[in-house]
């Protein structure tokens, strides 16, 4: 498998080098939500990984997870932690309110800018706690919603299991040619 949620729970994204165990008890829905493109549009967000409790988001204990990237260089500004709060603005959606300013933080050693939000979803309230880092290039986003914020911030502990493989960089990408000598024997 190249890239998805494994036999142990563990998703696996090889392009972008990392993994980590999603929260439990939801169901993986991504193929549904992101229909196979032959064509990879690089000016659009990409659904890396979609998953739900249930089909009733009214019910107390629903709950989403939406990992989505979307390239770093595509987002002019002076910073990375403003264009990781515009990722997470956007893929949220501009109905949804901001609960206070966006916020750096750090778990495991991996950098991210955490921006919380509520919204009205019919009767309900749902709270999106969406955590965006940079990966590869990659502006990364882990979008944990649910109808309480309790349950939202027990989601994002997933990020705990995070692992970045180091990027493999070749002799030609740091400008170095090898050299070889000939042995002779």
């Amino acid at each position: 498998m190249q890239t998805g949620v494994d036999k142990q729970g563990v998703y696996r994204n090889v392009e972008l080098g990392f993994s980590f165990t999603p929260p439990g008890g939801m169901h993986d829905k991504t193929a549904t939500a992101n229909p196979a493109d032959e064509k990879k549009d690089p000016n659009t967000i990409e659904l890396l990984l979609f998953e739900l409790s249930g089909p009733d988001d009214a019910a107390l204990d629903w709950r989403a997870l939406a990992v989505q990237s979307y390239p770093r260089d595509q987002v002019p500004t002076k910073d990375d932690v403003e264009a990781e709060a515009k990722l997470s603005r956007t893929i949220i959606g501009k109905s949804a309110t901001p609960m206070g300013a966006p916020a750096k933080l750090t778990i495991n050693d991996i950098g991210y800018v955490l921006s919380r939000f509520q919204g009205a979803h019919g009767a309900v309230t749902e709270y999106s706690y969406v955590y965006a880092t940079i990966i590869r290039g990659q502006m990364v986003a882990f979008a944990f919603t649910s109808n309480s914020t309790a349950q939202a911030e027990e989601m994002a502990e997933a990020l705990k299991t995070l692992k970045v493989e180091p990027q493999k960089t070749s002799f030609l990408q740091l400008g170095l040619v090898p050299h070889y000598e000939r042995v002779s024997g």
